[in-house]
């Protein structure tokens, strides 16, 4: 707590009686948001990073903003949401100090650190490809199943083929190890592979 004076040139003045609340970092300062998220994920070179970062307390709507320090290239703020998005360019470590604002004006700031390592190396093929016919109520289909040996696939790729060249039929999400597709007629030949931003195994065919 404080008094201000302000002096005219003609020695005429007056004062104000002021305050300022110092918070730790990250704490609560009266009447501001707080941000409750402690830390944020790492990421790696090339493969898409996706943060949210939240807040509770204060007036909303929320504005959010990097008051010193940077994200690592590639990645953006979205100043409405608080949520950090993008695909890390380069390996490197950053620090920044990130702040929210209620619509009141107060705000508050924590400091985050994003550590983004190199790219990750292609996944090794599946193994053990095997297809049978599985029936679903009543309906026959052909089930694919295979072993997941790789731990930095981030999909896995099934293509098919009857005649001339394979085509893609299905794109699945990291650690599958099962297809179904309903029983066609001829002959159909399929093959699997996983696959990250760095590339792709080699397929795996039945």
């Amino acid at each position: 707590n404080f008094t201000v004076q302000v002096t005219g040139a003609d020695g005429a003045a007056s004062t104000r009686a002021l305050s300022i609340v110092v918070s730790e970092e990250g704490g609560d300062v009266i009447g501001a948001p707080r941000i409750t998220t402690e830390t944020l994920p790492d990421g790696n070179e090339g493969e898409p990073y996706e943060a949210q970062v939240m807040a509770i307390n204060g007036e909303t709507p929320y504005a959010w903003s990097i008051q010193s320090g940077a994200l690592p290239a590639g990645l953006v703020l979205d100043g409405t949401t608080g949520q950090i998005s993008g695909t890390p360019t380069t390996s490197e470590s950053a620090i920044f100090l990130m702040q929210v604002t209620g619509a009141d004006g107060i705000a508050s700031t924590r400091r985050f650190g994003i550590m983004v390592g190199g790219p990750l190396p292609v996944p090794e093929a599946p193994v053990g490809l095997i297809r049978d016919v599985f029936k679903v109520f009543g309906q026959n289909y052909f089930r694919l199943r295979w072993s997941d040996i790789s731990d930095v696939e981030t999909r896995y790729e099934v293509e098919r083929k009857t005649s001339g060249d394979f085509f893609l039929i299905a794109i699945l999400p990291a650690n599958s190890t099962e297809f179904l597709e309903p029983v066609i007629g001829g002959h159909p030949k399929y093959r699997v592979r996983a696959c990250n931003a760095t590339g792709c195994s080699d397929w795996l065919t039945d």
